[in-house]
């Protein structure tokens, strides 16, 4: 439904965007996620007909849209700052658009309160926007955007602007409504946790380029670059080296012990380097060796956190690996202990 293809984009001879592709079909939930300065809102502003490219295409539908103006493209924007119309109520803000496009009085009144009940505000057409919270105005916001049909909105960090709890309830209700509305949505976080709740697939961006795309759990249990492994999640990287590759099974050694890798990764052979991407909820710590990764080391330190425990071991070859243990059911462990640190290698992705 929508093709970037090939975006370059530079701003005082630095580059922003270095060729950036991307294809969204009808009704995804897509996200850019990043750091700031990755390019992942100047690609929604491109979307969006705010900023020309310097290079490369959009296309909407199978239409070449790049240069049209944005009051010409089937696209809406829905910002962090809401950007909502202070001297008009709510019912007029809905309506602004339909009135600028020419829709009769009656029909833009029955297209307002249809939005109002989909971002559950009956009632609230009245009201102005200082009388309206953080999340009613977002939510208007939202309606506006969604009440001219566009077949695809954009959204850049909608939720920013709001405390944890309202941005917790927020997402559900957006998510609810992308899919009651089944059109296409392309949204723009740095927030983790955000996109993984959000999302069909992610695109991480790192200075302007798309580092790995997938859906949520793909990005989380495979990434393919340390950089991909540390944006999503806590994770420790354990230097290792490749001594064998039996069966397409990496043989792996640190500190003159032998474990095996997770088959599918990167295309390894004896005498390469490469990084195990441990998941600090998947790593294990016990009194005696558990399964055929384990190595050995001495419990540095052990913080109580409610409902989590947060342990950091030092290992014999002299790396420090941090775990997130469930506060009850597990061994009880005591500083400067001789533990091992344990893992389920196809819980484990590697990494170059």
């Amino acid at each position: 439904m929508l093709e970037i293809r090939n975006l370059k984009k530079q701003f005082d001879h630095a580059d922003v965007l270095r060729g950036v592709s991307l294809t969204i079909e009808t009704g995804e939930f897509i996200t850019l996620l990043g750091p700031s300065g990755c390019g992942k809102t100047t690609t929604l502003r491109i979307v969006a007909g705010l900023t020309e490219p310097d290079e490369g295409s959009v296309l909407l539908d199978g239409a070449d849209i790049t240069h049209l103006p944005p009051e010409k493209r089937d696209v809406n924007t829905v910002f962090q700052s809401y950007a909502l119309f202070p001297h008009m109520n709510v019912g007029k803000n809905i309506a602004y658009g339909l009135r600028v496009r020419g829709v009769k009085k009656e029909e833009r009144a029955r297209r307002v309160e249809e939005m109002l009940r989909l971002v559950a505000l009956e009632g609230f057409e009245k009201r102005m926007p200082s009388q309206l919270s953080g999340g009613q105005r977002q939510r208007i916001a939202i309606a506006r955007a969604l009440v001219l049909g566009p077949k695809l909105l954009l959204l850049d960090e909608p939720l920013g602007a709001l405390d944890l709890k309202l941005r917790q309830q927020m997402q559900r209700e957006l998510k609810d409504i992308q899919k009651r509305l089944g059109i296409a949505f392309l949204y723009v976080t740095h927030d983790q946790e955000e996109a993984l709740n959000l999302s069909d697939r992610i695109a991480i961006m790192r200075d302007g380029l798309i580092e790995q795309i997938g859906a949520p759990e793909d990005i989380y249990e495979r990434p393919t670059t340390r950089f991909a492994a540390e944006f999503i999640g806590q994770s420790n990287f354990l230097r290792c080296a490749v001594v064998d590759v039996a069966g397409g099974v990496p043989v792996l050694t640190y500190a003159d012990t032998r474990f095996p890798g997770r088959a599918g990764g990167p295309e390894l052979r004896a005498g390469d380097e490469v990084e195990v991407c441990l998941r600090l909820e998947r790593v294990r710590l016990s009194r005696a060796p558990a399964g055929p990764c384990s190595l050995p080391g001495v419990l540095k330190s052990r913080h109580y956190a409610g409902g989590s425990i947060r342990e950091t071991v030092a290992l014999q070859g002299g790396q420090e690996i941090l775990a997130i243990q469930q506060s009850s059911g597990e061994e009880r462990l005591e500083e400067g202990e001789r533990v091992y640190v344990s893992w389920n290698p196809n819980e484990a992705a590697l990494v170059r």
